[in-house]
C-alpha cells in the first residue's frame, strides 16, 4: 500500500504525534534519523509501525538497509508514503525517509535499576526538550544509572529530545516524578540529593560524590525552589568568574555527570 494523500486518516495521525497531548493519550511517539533508528534497534522498545519514502530511502544505502531492519521488528509492518507526505509527517527537515511509530515504555521510579553505589541525574522542572535530550546524552556518556525528571514540563518522547539526545534516550533509563516521591524514593534507597545552588559555599569539586547519590540540577531562570532544597544532603556550586552569573542547566549538568565519574574512577 502506497499513501499519497494528507488527508489520510493513518497520516493525520502521524501528525498528532507531534504533540505532546497526543503522544500521552496515545502512549506512542515518533523516531527520525539514521542515529536515533540505530539506537532505538539496539533497545528493547517496542516499534509498532514503519513509513518511509522510497524515493529517498533508495537513494542511501544506509537507510535502505536501516528500513529492512526496522521491518523486522515492526508489529504492523511498513508503509509507503509520497514525498509530500513525508513532508508532511517529518518533524524535521532530513529524516532519511524513514519515520517509526513506537510504544512509549513505562518511565517511572520504580523502573529505574538500583546497583550497590548508584547515581543518577535529576533535572527539575525543565522545560527545553533540547537540555533534556543534552543531559540524557551526558548521562550516557558517563554511564550515569538514569535520569529523573521532577516535575517535568516536557517529555521524554518530544522529537527534539529524542533528536538532542541522538538516541540515547533509549539505553538510558529515565523517569518521571514529582517532589515528594522522589525525596521518598531517594530516602528509601539510601540516595544523597545533592543540588546546584549559585548561593552554595562548597564547590563541585570538593564534595564526595563517591557515594550514592542524586545530582540535581534546577531550572535555569528560577533555580531550584526552597522547600525542595532544604531536603537535599548538600548544595554544591560551579564557580562562574565571567559577567554571568549561571550556566545552561545542560552544561551545569555535564560537567557535575564527568565529575561524579571522575571521582569514581580515582577511587
Amino acid at each position: 500500500m502506497r499513501i499519497t494523500s494528507q488527508q489520510n486518516p493513518h497520516v493525520k495521525y502521524l501528525v498528532s504525534l507531534h504533540k505532546r497531548r497526543e503522544r500521552d493519550l496515545n502512549q506512542q511517539f515518533l523516531v527520525e534519523g539514521v542515529r536515533e533508528h540505530q539506537r532505538l534497534l539496539a533497545s528493547s522498545y517496542q516499534i509498532e509501525s514503519i513509513w518511509y519514502c522510497p524515493e529517498i530511502t533508495d537513494r542511501s544505502e544506509v537507510a535502505s538497509s536501516l528500513l529492512e531492519a526496522l521491518q523486522e521488528r515492526a508489529t504492523a509492518g511498513a508503509t509507503q508514503i509520497s514525498s509530500s507526505v513525508f513532508s508532511r509527517v517529518a518533524y524535521r527537515g532530513s529524516s532519511e525517509g524513514v519515520i517509526s511509530v513506537v510504544n512509549q515504555p513505562t518511565c517511572t521510579l520504580s523502573d529505574l535499576p538500583i546497583c550497590s553505589i548508584p547515581f543518577y541525574l535529576v533535572a527539575y522542572g525543565l522545560e527545553k526538550p533540547g537540555n533534556v535530550g543534552s543531559i540524557i546524552r551526558s548521562a550516557d556518556a558517563v554511564a550515569c544509572d538514569g535520569v529523573i525528571v521532577c516535575n517535568p514540563r516536557t517529555d521524554f518522547f518530544n522529537p527534539n529530545v529524542i533528536r538532542a539526545s541522538i538516541g540515547t534516550v533509549f539505553s538510558v533509563p529515565v523517569a518521571a516524578t514529582d517532589p515528594l516521591q522522589l525525596l521518598q524514593w531517594a530516602e528509601s534507597h539510601e540516595i544523597n540529593l545533592i543540588a546546584t545552588s549559585p548561593n552554595a559555599t562548597n564547590s563541585y569539586t570538593d564534595t564526595d560524590l563517591t557515594r550514592s547519590c542524586g545530582i540535581v540540577i534546577g531550572e535555569e531562570q528560577r533555580g531550584l525552589p526552597k522547600s525542595f532544597l532544604k531536603h537535599v544532603a548538600h548544595t554544591v556550586r560551579l564557580p562562574v568568574l565571567g559577567e554571568g552569573d549561571s550556566l545552561n542547566a545542560a552544561i551545569c549538568a555535564a560537567v557535575m555527570l564527568f565529575e561524579t565519574r571522575r571521582q569514581r574512577s580515582d577511587t
